[in-house]
């Protein structure tokens, strides 16, 4: 075992502090409750130059010997424990502010901690500096007593922040405020029972302004001894970066904070992924894709991998040298390094991980930009786990510390070779909830398998990948020729449709045996969401690469490479593809865009290439722009524009001419073959009834005549109300409201499936949301408004709630004599009166219709008039019907003589009816009735009824009494 390891230092800016909220009144320590009781802190002397020979060394700089503090408020207390190698060990403490200032310093004689105790509960004689400034906060510590790395560290440690100096820290909190660049340990032994569970917290940044990653480092039984813990982006130095490798001959160096809990300063993580552009491979003649370094020396032996990138972060390039579409397998080459912002150059000698020049031929190649990428690299720590599956694992953790599983990768085999016991799960990878997630070795024993070696386990966030050809060639030949590839894509996808991707490349069909698989990016280039998507060969040898990419409907950019595109209508995806070996022997960019649009009729013909998006007849050219209801719908997609529950394709034609779709398009245009002159079919005559403004399919009043088409369309009851409320919902998403809709979109006939009346109260040649006179009478249906309030429906005369614009002043519908607009009920000639003309209406019962009669004819004169008196009834029973008896109940009137009547003018005891007006018994002129049958006037014996001459008593026989004859 050889701990002669030195850390390098990579300069690099500490990372941003985040403004934060002020935290909780609580104390925050952080030490060897965290680490482990067994794991001892080397001190700043030891850790930069120790004095006892072969000791190791951790730390060359101040960064990599001491360790910070973030402070997030002004006036937090710093609070420091200490116990040296044993509790009389002298102690020294010093603190530098973020300028870089001393501003505090302190001394013991002993440590203010004892080394035995448990740190479970208050430290109560820390070291405490109240601070003055925010930000991280550097500290040395110093065991003055020693100065060898074996014996100068601190058997306990803790550095705490506390609101006050009242408050004393509670060592078992991890605030996420204490971090290093470099954990320098010193454990007792390599035993199990000096291993440590340590929980650990890389802050990476994020790639995007104000991001970062914070990735939880569990251990789990890691036993070393003496190590240091960094983190970087790469792991071990170049050439070997991304690989476990010997100690001797590799180093590895800190670049990012490592805190003891999640950190108070992070910020979210990224939800865009990197932007790759320009990815190819050049060579150093700056000719082609080509190199030749088994030809002439120093004539095009090494090449450049180039790419732009929109953010910072590291490259991972692979070769697929054994040409199984697997990029990163044993054998493969691996080229990992930083990425910058804008171009990048890596170089390549055409040379695999063990320096053989790749034989001649054509290579697919991956250049991958990721973010966040974080290496823990076990500087010779003999042991993780110890067991099968129980190493340590990494975690993503969010700002609460709540953890995810992600990918997990190691390759202990590349350059330690495959004897050497280790194992490796590139290019996969493995989830680190899992078993197969941990990454275990060791035995706890001095020769465990991390002994002299630089075990290197990695993760990473957010990443994008593209493509790129490689060849090594024979010779030195400038031009390299290919085949022109090309690329395509579906032309217009629906919302949550897929886009289908299809490359064609003889150039990259490397392998005859093989189904291969290339990378292409596709870019949202209305939110600059980007996704990758593999496109697989069709089958062995074909050169033709196809795959899909799923969207989903969404107003902004969704987290890059998350294998959905959000987009929504209007968006348009450009799929992007290096065709790196052209038939003239440059590289081009090929390019196919995918539309995002509506197929609003459902017709198949998207919108941005139909004609007529809403199949209502009429060319979306002619319909004008905007959406006229507001329903969310421009026009030319909206089957009633003007929201008045008719739809267009009615509207925009004439009266008595109206034409049904066909519902067939022959040249798949999106215009129904009724109306496509190409087809056959005569385009709509567009008609504006008013003549002014709109054509009436998007004319709210197309007659202007004051009565929204919306009444006047849908009033079969003609009462000047519509018989329908809009119900202010679309659920067919058509541009006709519900109430009216009776078809549901895209079936057949929807461009004309309303429920609309459409009727005609005059009947004449125009419906009535056409007709300016809708009951043709002499007064037009603007002018009907009496009350003068712009409501035509409140005017009625004669209360039958049909108002008088749909009544005719001058029509008389049911013949009474009156019109039907002063007529309450116009199919009724006895309303408003039994008098009117046609009218049944028999009062008297007698067979005369009261309009025969009339309402004031009085035969009798009785002051009854003669539709109330039957011509055919006899009430006093004299003979003389009602209508012309003057008292219907008196059988004397209007005669004596009438049946029943007791009047008896001449006394003789028989009634003047029974006599009679005529009867003239004795014929002498004077009637019976005025005659007495009784009396004798002239005494003859003769009564007068009798008697010729009443007087004469010789008459009518000289026989008479008295006569003188």
């Amino acid at each position: 075992m050889n701990k002669l390891f030195r850390t390098v230092p990579f300069v690099t800016a500490l990372l941003a502090t985040s403004a934060l909220s002020i935290l909780p009144s609580v104390s925050m320590a952080e030490g060897s409750a965290q680490f482990g009781l067994t794991q001892r802190l080397v001190d700043n002397q030891a850790s930069l130059a120790p004095t006892g020979t072969g000791d190791p060394v951790y730390g060359i700089d101040a960064n990599s010997a001491s360790q910070f503090v973030d402070i997030v408020t002004s006036g937090e207390v710093i609070n420091i424990s200490l116990c040296g190698a044993i509790n009389d060990d002298d102690i020294a403490v010093q603190i530098f502010n973020p300028s870089g200032t001393q501003v505090y310093t302190n001394s013991a004689t002993s440590g203010n901690v004892l080394c035995t105790d448990p740190m479970t509960g208050p430290l109560t004689n820390p070291f405490r500096y109240t601070t003055a400034t925010t930000g991280a906060h550097r500290i040395v510590l110093q065991n003055t007593s020693r100065s060898a790395y074996g014996d100068s560290y601190f058997e306990r440690w803790d550095i705490s922040v506390t609101a006050d100096t009242g408050t004393n820290p509670n060592p078992a909190v991890a605030a996420g405020r204490l971090y290093g660049y470099s954990w320098n340990m010193n454990a007792p032994t390599f035993a199990e029972t000096a291993s440590t569970d340590a929980n650990l917290y890389a802050l990476v940044p994020g790639g995007r302004p104000n991001t970062n990653y914070i990735w939880q480092l569990d251990l789990t039984n890691m036993a070393g001894r003496g190590y240091n813990i960094i983190a970087n982006a790469v792991g071990v130095n170049t050439p070997n970066s991304g690989f476990s490798t010997p100690l001797t001959g590799n180093s590895a160096v800190y670049k990012y904070p490592v805190y003891l809990g999640v950190p108070a300063v992070a910020n979210p993580q990224p939800s865009l992924s990197p932007v790759i552009t320009g990815a190819r491979f050049i060579d150093n003649a700056n000719e082609d894709n080509g190199i030749s370094p088994g030809f002439t020396p120093g004539v095009q032996d090494s090449g450049n991998f180039e790419f732009t990138s929109d953010v910072a972060g590291t490259y991972a390039l692979f070769v697929d040298v054994n040409q199984n579409n697997i990029f990163g397998d044993p054998g493969d080459v691996f080229l990992l390094g930083l990425a910058t912002v804008g171009a990048n150059t890596v170089p390549w000698n055409g040379r695999d991980p063990n320096d053989n020049i790749l034989p001649v031929d054509t290579y697919n190649a991956r250049v991958s930009v990721r973010l966040g990428e974080y290496h823990f690299v076990a500087n010779d720590i003999e042991t993780s786990g110890g067991g099968v599956d129980n190493g340590l694992t990494i975690f993503q953790s969010d700002l609460a510390g709540a953890l995810s599983n992600t990918l997990i990768y190691w390759d202990d085999v590349t350059i330690l070779g495959a004897g050497a016991g280790g194992t490796s799960n590139r290019p996969l990878g493995e989830t680190s909830g899992t078993a197969a997630g941990r990454h275990t070795w060791g035995n706890f024993t001095t020769t465990g398998f991390g002994n002299e070696r630089l075990i290197d386990t990695y993760v990473y966030g957010l990443s994008t990948i593209a493509s790129v050809a490689v060849a090594i060639t024979a010779d030195d030949t400038n031009t390299l020729i290919g085949a022109d590839g090309s690329i395509s894509s579906t032309p217009y996808i629906l919302r949550n449709g897929s886009v289908s991707v299809s490359v064609t490349d003889a150039d990259l069909n490397t392998s005859p045996t093989v189904v291969e698989q290339i990378v292409v990016s596709l870019l949202n280039d209305a939110t600059g969401e980007t996704e990758t998507v593999t496109l697989t060969e069709t089958g062995v040898n074909t050169g033709v690469f196809s795959g899909t990419l799923p969207t989903t409907f969404g107003t902004t950019a969704g987290s890059s490479n998350s294998g959905n595109m959000i987009a929504q209508e209007g968006d348009t995806i450009t799929a992007t593809y290096e065709d790196y070996q052209t038939s003239t022997g440059s590289q081009q960019t090929r390019t196919s865009v995918t539309t995002v649009a509506f197929d609003t009729d459902g017709d198949n013909v998207f919108d941005p290439v139909d004609l007529d998006d809403d199949n209502d007849g009429i060319p979306d050219t002619t319909e004008p722009a905007g959406d006229l209801d507001g329903d969310g719908l421009v026009n030319s997609r909206d089957i009633d524009a003007d929201g008045d529950g008719i739809p267009d394709n009615i509207e925009a034609q004439p009266e008595g001419n109206f034409r049904a779709p066909l519902g067939t398009d022959t040249d798949g245009d999106g215009l129904d073959d009724r109306y496509d002159a190409t087809n056959g079919g005569v385009a709509i005559s567009i008609t504006n009834t008013d003549g002014t403004g709109l054509p009436d399919y998007v004319d709210t009043d197309a007659d202007d005549d004051g009565v929204l088409d919306a009444i006047e369309g849908h009033d079969a009851n003609l009462n000047g109300i519509a018989d329908r409320t809009p119900a202010n919902a679309d659920t067919d998403g058509d541009g006709l409201d519900d109430a009216y809709d009776t078809v549901v979109a895209p079936a057949s006939g929807n461009a004309i499936g309303s429920n609309a009346d459409l009727q005609n109260a005059d009947g004449d040649s125009n419906r009535d949301w056409r007709d300016t006179n809708d009951d043709n009478d002499t007064l037009s249906t603007f002018n009907e408004d009496t009350n003068n309030n712009g409501n035509r429906a409140d005017d009625d005369d004669d209360g039958d709630l049909r108002p008088n614009y749909l009544e005719s002043s001058t029509a008389d519908a049911d013949g009474d004599g009156t019109s039907d607009q002063a007529d309450p009920n116009d199919a009724d000639p006895c309303i408003p009166s039994a008098f009117g003309t046609g009218c049944t209406t028999d009062t008297d019962g007698d067979g005369t219709p009261d309009s025969v009669e009339g309402p004031t004819a009085d035969s009798d004169g009785d002051g009854t008039p003669d539709y109330l008196e039957s011509s055919i009834t006899d009430t006093d029973g004299d003979g003389v019907n009602d209508q012309a008896d003057p008292a219907n109940n008196d059988p004397c009137i209007p005669s004596a003589f009438g049946n029943g009547c007791t009047t008896d003018t001449d006394g003789d005891g028989t009634p003047d009816s029974v006599e009679g007006p005529t009867a003239d018994d004795d014929g002498d002129g004077t009637p019976n009735y005025l005659e007495s049958s009784i009396a004798d006037t002239d005494g003859d014996g003769t009564n007068d009824q009798a008697d010729p001459a009443n007087t004469d008593p010789c008459i009518p026989s000289a026989f008479g009494n008295g006569c003188t004859t």
